[in-house]
């Protein structure tokens, strides 16, 4: 009797065994990005940033926030027998909004592209006529935009371009609820917390004929 009573055992777990291992399992996952292409032939003004993201961090022991920077590539047609050109620069998005506690809060960003302040209204980064530059961010001196440019699309068309073209982000002021705080020991006064926003320059190249 012992004996069968252990056949029996055996022959159950061999079958829960089977049991266990007989279905296959299945797992998924999907990951998705937000993509944008854009593909211009010809080149008459093209700008192009080293980096999308822009990271402020406060330092308690001098009162004030870090100063991230970037590079920019700069593409902008040469047009012979132009009069005159130049480019501007605006920022068209700059403020940051306090998003986290119960406090209401901003932040005002301002940009400082080859040593030029920008602002909310266009500011000349570029000026000339057909017999030279005069007048240049650092890292465009030599882009005459009134002669033919060193490069070539494949249509014909001559373009000049300015690589790691230096463009600095500080945070110069904000506001406190109602209250205004400007750069220097004030910016403490600011609520503490996450900011969160938009920050773009607009940039218009013009020739006269």
């Amino acid at each position: 009797m012992k004996t069968t009573k252990k056949k029996l055992i055996v022959i159950f777990l061999f079958f829960a065994s089977n049991a266990v291992f007989a279905a296959d399992t299945t797992a998924t996952a999907t990951v998705r990005w937000n993509a944008e292409a854009i593909k211009k032939a010809d080149v008459e003004l093209n700008v192009f940033a080293s980096t999308d993201a822009l990271a402020f961090k406060w330092n308690p022991s001098q009162k004030a926030f870090s100063s991230p920077s970037s590079s920019l590539t700069i593409q902008v047609a040469g047009k012979p027998g132009s009069s005159g050109y130049k480019i501007t620069a605006a920022m068209s998005d700059k403020k940051l909004n306090h998003i986290s506690g119960g406090s209401v809060g901003s932040l005002e960003v301002s940009g400082f592209l080859g040593g030029i302040q920008l602002a909310a209204v266009p500011v000349e980064i570029l000026k000339g006529d057909d017999k030279k530059v005069t007048a240049a961010a650092a890292g465009l001196e030599g882009m005459n935009l009134a002669v033919a440019g060193p490069n070539l699309t494949l249509n014909g068309i001559t373009y000049f371009e300015a690589s790691n073209v230096n463009i600095k982000f500080d945070i110069l002021k904000g506001m406190n609820g109602n209250v205004a705080v400007t750069a220097g020991k004030d910016l403490e006064k600011v609520p503490d917390g996450s900011y969160s926003g938009v920050v773009s320059i607009s940039f218009v190249a013009t020739w006269s004929k």
